[in-house]
């Protein structure tokens, strides 16, 4: 995967391994993880991750919680994004569904 440096790289269900991070740095590869808490978040950016998905329970049968079961993290997407936001440093960004939703309301 580095081997192609791609401009991004997404992560779901786990923190990266270092080596996996201080490469992509190396190569100017950002990297975003994706969170389910915010406990998770937490760990995401103390790993070294450049962004973070938050990922409610509403986001999706296939969430990526890795520090909790998933009957534990079971936070909206529309409470958890504020929450990480308010709780990191890195950019935070909804999972795609909210994006799509969002994206049909009128303007």
């Amino acid at each position: 995967m580095l081997t192609a440096a791609p401009p991004v790289i997404s992560l779901v269900m786990g923190l990266p391994p270092r080596r996996l991070v201080e490469e992509a740095r190396r190569l100017g590869i950002a990297l975003i993880g994706t969170a389910t808490t915010i406990e998770e978040a937490i760990a995401l950016e103390i790993s070294g991750l450049d962004a973070i998905v938050a990922s409610g329970s509403d986001a999706g049968g296939h969430r990526g919680a890795f520090l909790r079961p998933v009957r534990e993290s079971l936070v909206g997407t529309f409470s958890l994004v504020p929450q990480v936001a308010d709780t990191v440093a890195v950019p935070v960004s909804p999972s795609s569904i909210v994006r799509r939703l969002v994206s049909r309301l009128p303007q």
